[in-house]
């Protein structure tokens, strides 16, 4: 337990905190490898299931961080110190590279789309069928750009 003197509305406001105690251990370099594989394989699959329950109205939008909750989090990362900071870049990288994927023209698993479409119906598509694609999703990647703003801007003024 951690007492910790924080301000709320001017006034100085005792708390408790509570968190699991985590303690260095040290382990064989394969080993480290395998759990930090398996922590892989486990934040990723949660990154794929949140997308999953968005997409099918289970999750909620408001749970996506744009680049002003993405700075404020990376503030207080750092504020913990740099394993903090260090472990919420490498989850920020994940998140993008999985971002990266998805099929939405302009980022690449657009472009892996594309090609997909191209293989299976064995013609290619025309440069003014693939700019029209680009311009779509460029406009799909502006939207979601502006709506996560928005979306942390009101978070950070209702907090």
């Amino acid at each position: 337990m951690t007492p910790r003197a924080n301000e709320v509305n001017g006034e100085t406001v005792g708390r408790i905190g509570i968190s699991q105690l985590r303690a260095r251990v040290p382990v064989q370099f394969g080993s480290a490898v395998s759990r930090s594989g398996v922590e892989l394989w486990n934040f990723t699959s949660s990154i794929f299931q949140f997308l999953q329950r968005l997409v099918s109205g289970q999750g909620s939008s408001n749970e996506l961080a744009g680049p002003v909750a993405i700075a404020q989090m990376a503030g207080q990362s750092a504020k913990n110190g740099f394993e903090s900071l260090f472990t919420f870049m490498a989850l920020l990288s994940m998140n993008l590279a999985v971002l990266n994927l998805l099929p939405i023209p302009m980022l690449d698993g657009g472009h892996l789309f594309i090609m997909g479409i191209e293989a299976i119906t064995r013609r290619n598509l025309s440069v003014k069928q693939k700019e029209v694609l680009q311009q779509i999703g460029f406009v799909f990647l502006l939207a979601l750009m502006i709506y996560v703003t928005a979306n942390d801007i009101g978070r950070w003024l209702t907090n």
